[in-house]
């Protein structure tokens, strides 16, 4: 015998969502967001999906109250998947109930076989048309003979699987239906919106033997444009439609009014080229094809309205209709990732010039992709040397370095930068006074200073720019490797080796500021802060630093190149660093406030940065340097604002980071 049979209550109430037990489960229970499905229905659609609506039945006439304070929880139940009349579970809120007029319309429309998802109720619905004792599925299952049943008809036989339509008649008729519904309701525009996302969607446009969305279909076969955009004509109608007039009038209405199927204009080709309606992935060899879509559409502009010209140009702007072959392949892309970039040839630039040579007005002046001269300037500057010799070459080749030098920036990475150190591109002036056009393999340097040009002049080849003008050359030096010339980083200053020279000791300029340069230091971690007891050591040297004031310091600039070196004489003023014995700073009394400004915060940045037993240095960042010389630079008195001045630029503070257990861990 079961259980249940001995009259064990427990089983019979966990058995009760058939609609058996005395007490069903509840529907809906209280959560973090109000009411909630309960586990237990849940649990029942998923173990039971055939028994659930009779559950439902029995649980609504209890629940129902609180299902208008919970919209939430009835959008769950109506994802809850039960059982149809052909055998498939499907949720309950896209779900039929089959009152007799349903069903006989659906027979209407569709054969015997093709599936709609109408509920297997049980007890079943009676012949009279009511809802029966299954009132409570109006809350939640489709019952309306409206646009969406109609809608669901079309798809469900858009979905059998016969290659196909039998009796195509029925599809016209479901067309026209669809449009009466449109033009019955309150809302027409909606309406319309609500067919088109569909029939788009579910590609519910039949042209026998095939199904198509409308954005791949004409109204008419115009000059056979169809099978050249690789459109379908919907008109003319298969005869097997047997259709009277007034029902293509009808129909001719609902394809080009409801559903929006336009006739070949602009926007047919901009469609061809956004979905790559090609018989297959196009090569290289196939860009005429694409060609001939621009050429038709550069032909068509000069006719457009302003509206649909500035519509033109925007599908350019916001999709990726432009094919080019950058190198194997064609990829695509839109108007704002080309250029037209005549002899700036790389795989890496998208140059419509060279696949669409003829189209330069539709391209630069109607969809106003940006022009390049960067090939051409990289060109010239290449073959400068070919031009006569004499100043106007000279000159010449120094506009095309600093030309090419702002385009570094975007296209320095697909010019040719082996060529460029090959060519004879540089004005390079010698010892002897004369102005050479020189390759980068030439040993030259970059006076990038006007005290340094001053004191090199006339003893090393230079390159024949002022310095005030060196700024515009950065991003090509850098590019091509050349930043190292810079005489500013080739060159050492060195003070006199004895210290046998009077000097005048300005107090507090470094000590008062000891913990803020600490700061500084750790945070772009000085090889002098490599553990406590060196930080330590660091703080303690910067407290007791000195800067002491020299007359006429002595100091001389020393360029090394090889075995060979040259020395001369720092007109700028003198600044020495030692730390033999404790941090003294030298510097020339004359220029104290301008090394001050200039050469102490690199120099300082540079002593913190460098390791004492190696003598390597560290890394001297431009945002170091800059934070040393506002330190430097805040008046006595008012040093209680630099420790905000390095919080606001995220600088670590030294004593919250010893707090810290993870750094004392890692340690």
């Amino acid at each position: 015998m079961l259980r249940g049979d001995r009259g064990d209550t427990a089983s019979t109430s966990s058995r009760s969502h058939g609609g058996h037990g005395t007490s069903e489960p509840r529907l809906f229970e209280f959560g973090d967001r109000g009411r909630i499905l309960s586990p237990r229905c849940v649990e029942i659609s998923k173990q039971h999906p055939e028994e659930f609506l009779n559950y439902l039945q029995q649980a609504w006439k209890r629940d129902k109250i609180y299902a208008k304070a919970n919209p939430d929880s009835m959008l769950d139940l109506k994802a809850l998947k039960v059982l149809c009349q052909d055998g498939k579970y499907r949720p309950l809120g896209s779900c039929y109930i089959p009152l007799p007029k349903l069903v006989y319309l659906q027979s209407r429309y569709m054969l015997e076989g093709e599936t709609f998802p109408f509920l297997r109720l049980n007890p079943p619905l009676k012949p009279d048309g009511g809802f029966g004792p299954w009132r409570c599925l109006r809350a939640f299952a489709r019952y309306r003979d409206n646009l969406d049943f109609f809608l669901e008809m079309l798809i469900r036989i858009r979905r059998q699987k016969s290659p196909t339509v039998e009796f195509p008649r029925r599809i016209l008729e479901l067309y026209l239906r669809i449009q009466a519904e449109c033009e019955d309701s309150r809302d027409l525009e909606e309406c319309q919106q609500r067919v088109r996302d569909v029939f788009e969607k579910e590609q519910l446009l039949y042209i026998h033997p095939i199904w198509r969305p409308p954005s791949e279909c004409l109204m008419d076969d115009l000059c056979d444009m169809s099978s050249t955009l690789s459109k379908s004509a919907l008109f003319p109608v298969a005869e097997d439609w047997d259709a009277s007039k007034s029902e293509l009038a009808s129909l001719r209405d609902f394809y080009s009014h409801t559903l929006e199927v336009q006739s070949a204009s602009f926007r047919t080709i901009l469609g061809v080229l956004e979905r790559r309606e090609f018989d297959a992935p196009l090569d290289p060899s196939d860009l005429w094809l694409t060609d001939d879509f621009y050429r038709a559409l550069d032909k068509l502009r000069r006719k457009l309205s302003p509206q649909d010209a500035a519509e033109l140009r925007s599908a350019f702007a916001e999709n990726m209709i432009i094919a080019v072959a950058p190198g194997e392949s064609v990829i695509w892309l839109n108007s704002s990732d080309c250029t037209w970039a005549p002899k700036l040839d790389s795989p890496e630039v998208n140059d419509l010039s060279k696949h669409y040579p003829e189209l330069k007005d539709f391209f630069t002046k109607f969809l106003g992709i940006k022009k390049n001269d960067a090939g051409l300037v990289f060109d010239s500057l290449v073959n400068v040397a070919s031009l006569s010799p004499g100043n106007t070459r000279d000159d010449t080749a120094r506009g095309l370095l600093v030309a090419v030098s702002q385009k570094i920036p975007e296209y320095g990475h697909v010019l040719d930068k082996e060529k460029f150190l090959r060519s004879p591109v540089f004005p390079v002036l010698t010892p002897d006074g004369d102005v050479l056009l020189c390759a980068a393999t030439m040993e030259f340097s970059i006076a990038d200073r006007k005290y340094l040009k001053d004191a090199f002049i006339g003893k090393l080849n230079l390159l024949d720019f002022d310095p005030k003008t060196v700024w515009m050359l950065d991003n090509l030096l850098v590019w091509a490797g050349l930043e190292e010339r810079y005489l500013s980083r080739k060159v050492e200053e060195m003070g006199p080796a004895e210290e046998d020279f009077k000097s005048i000791e300005l107090s507090g300029e470094i000590s008062s500021k000891a913990s803020q340069l600490l700061r500084i230091a750790v945070h772009f971690r000085s090889p002098r802060t490599s553990n406590p007891k060196a930080t330590s050591w660091l703080l303690e040297v910067l407290e007791h630093a000195q800067v002491r004031l020299v007359s006429s310091f002595p100091s001389r600039l020393i360029y090394r190149s090889g075995n060979a070196e040259i020395v001369v004489e720092n007109t700028l003023g003198g600044l020495d660093i030692k730390d033999t014995v404790g941090l003294v700073i030298y510097v020339d009394d004359e220029n104290w406030e301008l090394l001050k400004q200039t050469m102490l915060p690199r120099r300082l940045l540079e002593w913190m940065m460098t390791d004492p037993d190696s003598g390597d240095t560290e890394e001297v960042t431009e945002l170091g340097v800059s934070l040393v010389r506002s330190i430097l630079n805040v008046a006595p008195g008012r040093d209680h604002i630099i420790p905000k001045m390095l919080d606001a630029e995220g600088i670590v503070d030294v004593e919250a980071l010893n707090a810290s257990p993870y750094w004392r861990l890692n340690r």
